[in-house]
């Protein structure tokens, strides 16, 4: 080829005739005319077959220039996207309604299943490409085919706490020859946040004394740092009051391990289980326990007899009228009404309690010792209705049922001073209970302890309609 391209070029310069004709339409080619023949040569090797030949044979001045063609026509510029599927903006995903705001694209929980769907376009119908996942967490998956639009699916079956960042893009996979396609790969970045669980942490152990105050030392942490709500719970009796459930460190008082006569052999055991939150995850339970021994002062009254005193009740008649009467019922006037819910009432009982001496019989570390008494004087107040013996003997007869159905009520009231009622109130054993205490402490035993009996004893009341249901009631049948 090149030899023939010289003797082309010989015999032009021999016969002074050189037509070269530049065609720059889109098969860049070079026609050579000469004489009646043509040949059609690849514009880039003509030209350097010429420069080659020009340095040889022409002046300088008539050297061949070796320049590339001017480009081609242009095509239309193309692009990719890739969006959520039907959302110009990143979509959170929350793991829960009630749970703090999310401040990532996805907020999740540890072990809960999620996932979403991306949306991967070309601007022209024709182009076809795919969703692709650059980077993402081990264990998610993604899959995608190849279209124009065309979905890609990332799923996560057990997400791990911590924070990750998903990578995806869009990838061309075929582009129109009329069509210039953008290599630029459009990305997205997704965020996503798997929750971290609290921390709990119930305290150490403790070891206290009978009737002591006790302060559970719990805590909590959270590697999110969100806030923690607390929840304590008992495991196992005898159960204790705390004075709230909700707080870090709540209070209850050591329950007494001793009566008035034996000490229990064997040490009380409380066990106690707090459980943090922190909106979205509990954590795992925490558990502490509460060893409480005998009072040593409790125990050096063992076989004294601190028992609490009841004096005998004292009985305070009231006169229910001085009218002669025309029937039974002219006595229910003049009953006395009971200052705790104003109804009437034919008898009524009351109590007085002291504790001895005053002030109290202290050790010599300030609590109350084995000298403390705890007093209580009962009162019933009794119906007396002399002119009674006006009325017939049958209506005599019911009087006097009356008023010994009345004072069977009323020793209904005493025995509850001692036992409670329903297992609640009495003063049973109250002075064991205050002996190595302190005096805040007993004290605050004893106003609860009245505040119970005081309760038990309207509920007796109440089931029994003052006397009523134990025949505490007139009747003009008689």
């Amino acid at each position: 080829m090149k030899k023939y391209i010289q003797f082309i070029i010989s015999s032009l310069l021999i016969l002074g005739i050189l037509n070269v004709l530049v065609n720059t339409d889109k098969a860049s080619v070079v026609q050579i005319s000469l004489a009646s023949q043509s040949l059609q040569m690849d514009l880039g090797d003509v030209l350097s077959e010429i420069g080659d030949l020009s340095s040889r044979f022409l002046p300088d001045k008539f050297q061949v220039e070796k320049k590339l063609p001017e480009s081609s026509k242009e095509y239309p510029n193309r692009e990719m996207s890739m969006t959520f599927k039907n959302s110009d903006s990143r979509e959170k995903i929350s793991a829960s309604a009630d749970a703090p705001p999310c401040h990532v694209d996805i907020c999740v929980n540890p072990g809960e299943s999620f996932g979403f769907v991306i949306e991967c376009s070309g601007e022209d119908p024709r182009m076809v490409v795919t969703c692709h996942m650059v980077s993402g967490p081990d264990g998610a998956t993604f899959k995608s085919t190849n279209g124009n639009p065309v979905e890609g699916e990332f799923f996560w079956s057990n997400p791990v706490s911590g924070t990750y960042k998903v990578i995806l893009e869009t990838l061309l996979i075929e582009c129109p020859l009329d069509i210039n396609c953008s290599r630029e790969t459009p990305s997205l970045t997704i965020t996503i946040f798997v929750n971290h669980p609290p921390k709990s942490n119930a305290g150490p152990s403790q070891t206290v004394q009978e009737h002591e105050t006790v302060t559970l030392q719990g805590s909590g942490s959270d590697e999110d740092n969100d806030p923690l709500t607390y929840s304590w719970t008992q495991i196992g009796s005898p159960s204790v009051l705390l004075d709230s459930n909700s707080i870090k460190t709540p209070k209850f008082d050591a329950p007494q391990i001793t009566d008035g006569n034996s000490a229990r052999s064997e040490e009380m055991k409380l066990t106690f289980q707090l459980v943090t939150n922190d909106g979205k995850l509990d954590s795992e339970p925490s558990k502490t326990e509460v060893i409480i021994k005998p009072n040593e002062n409790s125990k050096n009254c063992i076989n004294k007899n601190i028992e609490t005193i009841y004096k005998k009740e004292e009985i305070r008649p009231y006169f229910i009228g001085e009218k002669k009467p025309k029937q039974l019922h002219d006595a229910i006037p003049y009953f006395k009404i009971d200052p705790r819910d104003g109804k009437k009432v034919g008898s009524l009982t009351t109590w007085d309690w002291k504790t001895s001496p005053v002030p109290y019989s202290l050790d010599k570390n300030g609590r109350l010792d084995c000298n403390n008494r705890f007093v209580v004087t009962p009162f019933i107040d009794k119906p007396m209705w002399p002119e009674v013996k006006y009325l017939s003997k049958d209506a005599q007869l019911e009087w006097k049922r009356f008023v010994q159905a009345s004072m069977f009520h009323e020793q209904g009231h005493l025995l509850i001073l001692h036992n409670g009622y329903n297992t609640v109130g009495g003063f049973d054993g109250i002075t064991n209970k205050v002996v190595g205490t302190t005096v805040g402490q007993a004290e605050h035993i004893i106003r609860q302890t009245v505040h119970d009996t005081q309760t038990a004893s309207d509920k007796y009341d109440q089931d029994t309609l003052h006397g009523a249901t134990q025949g505490a009631l007139l009747s003009n049948k008689r």
